[in-house]
């Protein structure tokens, strides 16, 4: 909750005031892999009035989640159901108004095997497809492994630039 705190309020305003930047959340993106993948979402999903955009390589997106490969995540939220579940990215879209909705850009990006990534992929585009939430899924036989952002983020941004051009980000 404090890192949360200190990313959308601290950072970003620490980076506005020392770096030539487009003040607005249409022009603010997050961006991770893996645990980092659940970061970006959760950030945006707790901020959406910050950052308009996630991308997303390998998360998950259920807060607080249980595995063998994420064994860390239920650490911040000292296994406190109603709290993770407070939390949770895909419990949350549907609660956003359908502006936030419109004006977000998500980009999920993993494997198709079997794990646990691959169903959280899975999982949270349809809930941002049943929620009207504008994304790009992005599938890669490399799973989770650092070889999928490596060949994906090209085009991971090609997509995001051509969001934020339309939504007016870059207009003088």
């Amino acid at each position: 909750e404090q890192f949360d705190t200190y990313v959308a309020k601290q950072l970003v305003s620490y980076i506005e005031a020392h770096y030539r930047t487009i003040g607005m959340p249409a022009a603010r993106a997050l961006l991770g892999n893996s645990q980092g993948g659940y970061c970006s979402v959760a950030l945006w999903s707790h901020h959406p009035d910050v950052f308009a955009s996630a991308i997303s390589f390998s998360g998950y997106f259920v807060s607080g989640i249980l595995s063998s490969q994420t064994r860390n995540a239920p650490l911040p939220f000292g296994r406190n159901v109603p709290y993770e579940t407070s939390q949770s990215p895909i419990d949350i879209v549907p609660q956003m108004p359908m502006a936030v909705r419109d004006r977000s850009f998500v980009v999920l990006s993993g494997g198709t095997d079997k794990t646990l990534f691959a169903s959280q992929l899975r999982t949270c585009a349809g809930v941002l497809d049943e929620w009207h939430v504008p994304m790009a899924l992005l599938t890669s036989p490399f799973g989770d492994s650092w070889q999928t952002p490596r060949d994906l983020l090209p085009t991971v941004l090609e997509l995001l630039a051509e969001r934020m051009v339309n939504l007016g980000v870059f207009r003088p």
